[in-house]
C-alpha cells in the first residue's frame, strides 16, 4: 500500500513539476526578402499577380525532412516494443 501512494505521489511530482516553464519565448516568423528587380520579372515597375504567385510557390515549407524524421521515430519505437516483447517472452 505504500509503495503504490508512494508512485501516484512520484508521479503527480513529476507530471506537475517537470514541465512548467516560467520564461515565455517569442519565436516570430522568419521572413524572406525579395529584391525588387528579382520579383518584377516584366520590367514593368509593378507586380502584377502572376509574379506574386510565383515568388509565394517557390517559398512552400519542405515537408519531406520532417516527414521522414517522424517516420524513422515512430519506427524506431516499434522495433524497440517488439524486441522487448519477444525478449519477455523468451524468458518468462
Amino acid at each position: 500500500m505504500n509503495l503504490r501512494l508512494l508512485i501516484i505521489l512520484f508521479s503527480a511530482f513529476v507530471l506537475f513539476s517537470s514541465c512548467r516553464s516560467t520564461k515565455k519565448v517569442y519565436n516570430p516568423p522568419a521572413q524572406s526578402s525579395f529584391q525588387f528587380d528579382s520579383i518584377d520579372s516584366n520590367g514593368d515597375g509593378n507586380i502584377t499577380k502572376n509574379e506574386f504567385q510565383e515568388i509565394t510557390i517557390s517559398e512552400k515549407n519542405d515537408a519531406i525532412g520532417p516527414s521522414i524524421a517522424f517516420g524513422s521515430i515512430l519506427l524506431f519505437i516499434v522495433l524497440c516494443c517488439f524486441f522487448a516483447r519477444r525478449v519477455s517472452t523468451i524468458n518468462g
